[in-house]
């Protein structure tokens, strides 16, 4: 188990379009969770998995939704920049805070 105050991270990096660049207005946060994979002697090879990520959707997964983070202003990435963004949250034996 994590230590308490222990933080798990998460990172996302986007280039610009090389025309016009982007502005950026919030950021979108889904989830992607891998459950178990398969032992060698299963006949199915696939993983277990439920997202809500657009990539790899899990059908059915209506209970769960993708969360914004609005930022105050919206940002102007140049052409050719990239943006990159890095997330913490606080994990305890009991708690995810």
């Amino acid at each position: 188990d994590a230590a308490i105050g222990e933080l798990s991270a998460s990172a996302s990096t986007q280039s610009a379009d090389e025309d016009n660049g982007m502005t950026i207005h919030g950021f979108l946060g889904t989830f992607h969770s891998t459950l178990y994979l398969p032992t060698s002697d299963e006949e199915n090879d696939q993983p277990s998995v439920i997202s809500i990520a657009p990539s790899s959707f899990s059908v059915g997964m209506f209970s769960w939704f993708p969360l914004y983070f609005p930022l105050r202003e919206p940002m102007h990435v140049p052409s050719g920049a990239s943006v990159s963004v890095h997330m913490w949250r606080k994990c305890g034996n009991d708690r995810v805070w």
